[in-house]
């Protein structure tokens, strides 16, 4: 029987590449679990945004489409984007319009009525009832504002207005991991698709 006072160092070699081989891959799994947790809050986010457009028409009969009101209502003052209170994430030469077009912030319209809509109450049925969005939902899981591209939101629900134009998809978007916009701002609403890495949620 062979006397074995301690390990020898091919020994010491062996275990030593074990603990880095089982490190490394408990690393990457966690690395993995944190991005697909990112990617899981995203989507909830979107979806969470777009409940909240939809409330806002339910309880007001029109969409958050104008910075400005008469009476309570609508203006004139269109503007193309809703954006969360967060830096603009980043765009392509096709998505420029998400951030070039006039937007307003989802703060004024969901979360404060800060516009001026008509609030409801026991005199009105409708009306401003919110606020739609928690004061949490500001910037995605990689540091950037979510976007709504509201320009094309119609009550209508239709795909063409009745000279055939066809109107645009609407979306609300993060830009995910790459913090770039790759969805175009317009897609015609029978053909409409999300690009690259961004994480969406269809509203029309």
């Amino acid at each position: 029987m062979r006397h074995q006072d301690g390990i020898t160092l091919v020994e010491v070699t062996v275990l030593l590449a074990v603990i880095g081989l089982l490190a490394g891959l408990m690393t990457t799994a966690a690395g993995d679990l944190l991005g697909q947790s990112k990617t899981v809050r995203a989507q909830e986010d979107v979806q969470y945004i777009g409940r909240a457009v939809g409330e806002f028409y339910a309880d007001n009969g029109f969409f958050p489409r104008t910075a400005d009101t008469v009476d309570g209502r609508p203006g004139t003052s269109e503007f193309g984007a809703l954006i969360s209170d967060a830096p603009l994430p980043g765009t392509t030469s096709s998505t420029t319009l998400w951030t070039e077009s006039s937007v307003s912030s989802m703060t004024l319209h969901l979360i404060r009525n800060d516009v001026g809509y008509q609030v409801r109450d026991v005199l009105r049925p409708r009306g401003w009832n919110g606020p739609y969005l928690s004061s949490a939902i500001q910037d995605d899981s990689w540091g950037h504002a979510y976007l709504v591209n509201s320009f094309w939101l119609d009550p209508r629900n239709v795909i063409q207005d009745v000279d055939g134009t066809k109107l645009g998809a609407v979306w609300v978007l993060s830009a995910g991991p790459n913090g770039v916009l790759e969805t175009p701002f317009y897609q015609p609403r029978d053909a409409a698709r999300l690009f690259g890495d961004d994480i969406g949620y269809r509203l029309q």
